[in-house]
């Protein structure tokens, strides 16, 4: 193995231990949003967010320099663009392979938790947006749909319906 190879290969590791740091930071912040939406902690919630979206920027820099390390690795393994990172381990020596290969389990476990929190809060928020909705319906069945004039005009329903006494 060369120094360049040696090189980027140190850089690789470097940039995956750094991607999956940041994606376990976002997992913990990712939860912690699930509490906070359940407790109704909007103030909280926000903040939460909008660190959400720095990290979220964080982490697609940081991948973008793993991949253009990856894609100088396998250009001085002489690997084709084509070539998997499986053909880029067996390039490589027997340690550093089992390194390569951890770091690589331990980022895509780390993406499923992360896909998974997000996919539960999707559908949670979902399901009470829904539920919020029927209930509405129920309790002001005259705001449901839309209202029109007289001239055919949709309009806005400003008034409350009148009830009328039937034993008048």
């Amino acid at each position: 193995m060369t120094r360049t190879q040696a090189r980027l290969l140190e850089s690789l590791k470097q940039e995956m231990r750094s991607e999956i740091d940041m994606l376990a930071e976002f997992v913990r912040l990712e939860e912690s949003l699930g509490g906070m939406v359940t407790r109704r902690d909007w103030p909280s919630m926000e903040e939460t967010l909008a660190t959400l979206n720095e990290m979220s920027v964080r982490i697609e820099t940081t991948e973008a320099r793993r991949h253009e390390v990856y894609t100088d690795l396998k250009e001085t393994l002489s690997n084709g663009d084509e070539a998997s990172f499986r053909d880029v381990l067996s390039s490589l020596p027997a340690s550093e392979t089992n390194t390569l290969r951890e770091l690589q389990t331990e980022m895509r476990s780390t993406l499923v938790r992360v896909k998974s929190l997000s996919n539960g809060l999707i559908y949670y928020l979902s399901c009470m947006r829904e539920s919020t909705s029927r209930i509405l319906e129920e309790v002001f069945p005259q705001r449901k749909g839309k209202i029109y004039s007289s001239s055919g005009r949709t309009r806005d329903n400003i008034e409350q319906p009148r009830l009328v006494n039937q034993r008048l």
